[in-house]
């Protein structure tokens, strides 16, 4: 296995956003590794990042009366990650429309270049008052580059 996302890049594809993360005492499971209930944690607070840094809060969220929600997540875990190691975060944005958001995410050991995890999201919009799908709102579309 190589250190490139098998997520191949098309022509949609959003920027990738980067962080780095320390991999902390408390993300330790019984087995000496980075617990996998961390993973998902680490994709939504990486997932609000980006979206923060595209231009859509919480906050507009609930001023737009829509928001976009976890439909499915896929998780594959390649590599244990290990107390104090540092971890590169990425997240990007491909294949959108104007109902979903697909958003990937890869982290790799800094220490190595070892590619340890891979993930994808999909994302739905919804009006917040009735929980039913909805198409984004023009805010929405911007931030997220949706055409």
């Amino acid at each position: 296995m190589n250190n490139q996302s098998s997520h191949q890049a098309t022509a949609t594809q959003s920027a990738v956003f980067q962080k780095i993360y320390t991999v902390q005492p408390a993300d330790i499971d019984g087995l000496g590794h980075m617990n996998n209930t961390v993973y998902l944690k680490l994709m939504e607070d990486l997932a609000w990042s980006h979206s923060n840094v595209l231009g859509i809060t919480v906050e507009d969220f609930q001023r737009l009366g829509y928001a976009m929600v976890a439909r499915e997540h896929h998780m594959t875990y390649l590599a244990a990650l290990f107390p104090n190691e540092q971890v590169q975060m990425e997240t990007w944005l491909d294949n959108n429309n104007a109902l979903n958001l697909h958003r990937y995410y890869r982290f790799t050991r800094l220490s190595d270049q070892k590619l340890a995890f891979e993930g994808h999201t999909h994302w739905v919009c919804i009006a917040i008052d009735t929980g039913r799908p909805h198409r984004m709102p023009p805010e929405f579309k911007v931030a997220y580059g949706v055409k």
